[in-house]
Order: structure tokens, then sequence, then C-alpha cells
């Protein structure tokens, strides 16, 4: 299993986080510090055969959500 973060500080948070001490020894970590760049993810996604996007919640209210969807 391969996660994608910002940075190296993100990579030491994850691994230190309780709750993912049972799975570390199957997870490998790729930096795509600029998300935008064309091609970013190129590295990271090499040799993977499923992708599965978690994205992050949004910071405070988002005014281009329709009222449905909680922020």
């Amino acid at each position: 299993m391969r996660t994608t973060v910002r940075n190296q500080k993100s990579v030491e948070s994850i691994k230190a986080a309780p709750s993912v001490q049972l799975f570390l020894k199957n997870l490998e970590f790729a930096i795509v510090e600029d998300i935008v760049k064309g091609g970013a993810y190129d590295k990271a996604l090499q040799k993977v055969v499923y992708v599965l996007h978690i994205a992050s919640p949004l910071p405070g209210q988002a005014s281009f959500l329709p009222s449905s969807v909680p922020c």
C-alpha cells in the first residue's frame, strides 16, 4: 500500500500515529510536493494497480458547495 504526502514531516507524523502501527510494514510513502504540477503523480503511481482517493476536508465553510454538503 502506498500513500502520498506533501513532505517528510507528514511521513513522520503518519508513522507516529497509533492507528497506523499495525500497517507500517505494508505502507510506503511517496512525496508529491507540488500536487498541481503536471506529472506530479507520475512517479508515485508507477506499478500501481488501484487508486483510492481520499480527499482532505475543506477548511471552514465553502461558499461554492450546495447547502446539503456538510463542511
